[in-house]
């Protein structure tokens, strides 16, 4: 009993911000609305100082509220500090969403040390891991080893479509939805929408109207854990899919998160005690049904993005699905920045792309480069939305 006023003071200080001085990173838009907002009100008490987690900030920016810089550098990872890899991916998000550079943040080059944690079969440790750090290194236009997580997938998804966390066990449900967000940044690749299709089948399958023998209508996944943070990542898994979840067949799901709010926030389960990661979680799970798209899908997107991928022939050798536009960028400003940040080798002459890695225009082997399938050169400008594709061949 003695935690719980410590723990309500930390739920009243998540969003108490508005009213800042001091310099400080603005939000990502307008907030998620009415219900948002609602949500949020009864935590305007308190201050930065009891912020505890990146992903707590996060539910600040997400809300379109301002943090102060030196609460983003409190709560980001000092030289040699240990992080899980979830710790890691909200430390990545967090400063991109405070509108700083995760590849460079005090010295340490968060996104790079992320890419390293990918080990010889793909993976970043337990599914769960893979997905999330697959997600943020899309997001934040970071080149790895894409067709293996993707094969890891594979591996990880049932017969009847839902996704488990080793073979032959029970359908994990935060897993299925993070699968989901992840699938989405994959839409010309016929494995990843298959997979999609067949996770969403199983889902409305799960959420219908079930009775028992007596007739009695079952709750929403009887007899599987649909906490909170479950909730939330299928929430946001469905929209990133282009669902709606205020509506049928999902509507049983978004009144299940809401069974798990309070006067005061939300619960890891209905009925239980605030909880302020619950909270974050679910108020991101909200976001994400006003905002169309998740927080998780949406760091770089809610700014212009474009896609940039190098083909030797048919074949994939680097790419990125989301790469932050600046203004006035072009093909090659865009080109240079992405291979700068990778390490890869590239050389520029006479206004051509002459070299990739080694890979050099020789004889009719030249570097050619398309924009949406329209022949474009290194100063072609470019939009948001835009498919930039190097081919060698």
């Amino acid at each position: 009993m003695q935690g719980k006023p410590q723990n309500r003071r930390l739920l009243m200080s998540l969003l108490l911000l508005l009213c800042l001085l001091l310099p400080s990173c603005r939000g990502l838009g307008s907030g998620v609305g009415s219900l948002g907002e609602e949500l949020a009100e009864p935590l305007l008490e308190g201050g930065e100082a009891a912020l505890e987690t990146p992903l707590q900030a996060l539910v600040i920016l997400t809300n379109g509220l301002t943090v102060q810089r030196e609460t983003v550098t409190h709560l980001l990872p000092t030289p040699g500090s240990f992080l899980s890899v979830e710790q890691h991916c909200h430390a990545i998000y967090l400063t991109e969403a405070a509108l700083q550079e995760g590849r460079g943040y005090q010295g340490i080059d968060l996104v790079g040390q992320l890419v390293d944690r990918q080990m010889e079969d793909g993976s970043f440790g337990f599914p769960e891991e893979t997905v999330l750090a697959a997600l943020t290194l899309e997001n934040v236009g970071a080149s790895y080893d894409r067709e293996a997580v993707l094969r890891l997938l594979i591996g990880c998804q049932r017969p009847d479509g839902g996704f488990c966390t080793e073979q032959n066990a029970p359908v994990d449900l935060a897993l299925t939805g993070s699968a989901l967000s992840l699938l989405s940044c994959f839409p010309e690749d016929t494995r990843a929408t298959t997979m999609m299709s067949r996770a969403l089948e199983y889902l409305r399958t799960t959420v219908s109207p079930k009775t028992d023998e007596q007739g009695e209508t079952l709750p929403v996944f009887y007899g599987m854990t649909a906490d909170c943070k479950a909730l939330s990542h299928l929430i946001c898994g469905l929209v990133d899919a282009g669902e709606t979840v205020d509506a049928d067949p999902w509507k049983p799901i978004w009144e299940a998160l809401m069974d798990c709010r309070s006067g005061e926030g939300f619960a890891v389960l209905a009925g239980g005690a605030v909880d302020a990661d619950a909270t974050a979680r679910a108020l991101l799970a909200v976001d994400a049904a006003g905002q169309g798209q998740s927080f998780w899908n949406a760091v770089i997107q809610r700014g212009g993005v474009v896609s940039l991928t190098f083909l030797q022939g048919e074949t994939p050798l680097y790419q990125s699905s989301r790469l932050a536009l600046s203004e006035g960028d072009t093909v090659g400003s865009l080109t240079s920045r992405f291979c700068a940040e990778n390490d890869i080798e590239i050389e520029l002459f006479m206004q051509e792309l002459y070299s990739v890695n080694g890979l050099r225009n020789q004889g009719m082997d030249t570097w050619q480069c398309a924009i949406d399938d329209q022949p474009a050169e290194l100063d072609t400008p470019l939009a948001s939305g835009a498919s930039v594709v190097w081919k060698y061949d």
